[in-house]
């Protein structure tokens, strides 16, 4: 037998398990690497995603030869990563939605302005230092303005 057919029959094809590793490895190194040069954002998504699949093929791959230490570090980068995600995507639903409408009310004909904040849907205005409920007002500022008039002495 020559040394070459030697070689190639000890060589054994990696496991699926192994290759699983392999690729988390490939996946955490390349989203490291790209945080660290300025590529990705490590608030994004796609950062917590990465680092999601990279260390779930981890831990597919300890099914093979399991190691307790590591496959809690995997189970808590999952854990904390989807917890990420989820923060960062309701976050953004609250953005999308106003809590509050600014909208400018004069207080007096001098130019100042105060801001008034009113929730969608509602009809409210400051009215004589008051805030008070308006039905039917479109122009806020006329409305305050008429009621500072009708309220002068």
């Amino acid at each position: 037998m020559s040394v070459a057919t030697m070689i190639v029959t000890s060589v054994e094809m990696p496991s699926v398990f192994q290759t699983a590793g392999v690729a988390g490895f490939i996946l955490y190194i390349i989203g490291f690497a790209s945080l660290q040069f300025g590529f990705l954002d490590g608030n994004g998504n796609f950062y917590a995603f990465i680092s999601v699949a990279a260390a779930s093929l981890v831990l597919i791959s300890l099914t093979e030869m399991f190691n307790l230490a590591s496959a809690l570090i995997q189970l808590s980068w999952i854990m904390i990563g989807l917890t990420g995600i989820a923060f960062r995507t309701l976050r953004k639903r609250r953005k999308a939605v106003p809590a509050a409408i600014p909208i400018s009310v004069a207080k007096t004909p001098i130019p100042r302005q105060s801001t008034l904040f009113l929730r969608p849907n509602t009809q409210i205005a400051e009215c004589a230092g008051e805030t008070t409920p308006c039905s039917g007002c479109i122009n806020f500022t006329q409305h305050s303005q008429n009621s500072f008039e009708s309220a002068a002495p």
